[in-house]
């Protein structure tokens, strides 16, 4: 899979907080997409403008739709370098967001509802196991 450009996917961020992360884009060069409602339930891979994202095995998976209940960014084609700036910046301009995401070759075909789902699904095994350690 192939990004033309570093970009931010946001998904139902609050007007301040969608600033703040347009100015660090800008900033880093990156592109920052707002991705309205009505787009929520499109293939990430599309959104982020990826080439090469098509996986036919998992094609089947973008029909569920699950409606988004909290904000979300998902990262396209970001070095590693560039990842840590951007985590970084987000911390000290205090513009945290609950959910995260890595485009991959994997979720790519997922819409938004899919990856927060499982987002949110890793995040409540995660506090699991640190209540019973």
């Amino acid at each position: 899979m192939h990004i033309k450009q570093e970009a931010i996917l946001m998904f139902r961020i609050d007007d301040a907080k969608r600033r703040v992360i347009e100015t660090i884009c800008f900033q880093m060069g990156m592109t920052a997409v707002e991705v309205a409602a009505e787009e929520e339930n499109a293939p990430l891979g599309l959104l982020a403008g990826a080439e090469g994202w098509r996986n036919p095995l998992l094609m089947g998976n973008i029909r569920e739709v699950q409606p988004l209940t909290e904000e979300m960014l998902v990262m396209a084609g970001l070095s590693d370098e560039s990842l840590e700036v951007f985590l970084a910046k987000l911390r000290q301009y205090h513009a945290g967001v609950s959910l995260k995401a890595v485009l991959t070759q994997q979720n790519a075909v997922w819409n938004a509802g899919q990856l927060q789902g499982e987002l949110k699904r890793e995040r409540a095994e995660f506090f699991r196991k640190s209540e019973n350690t």
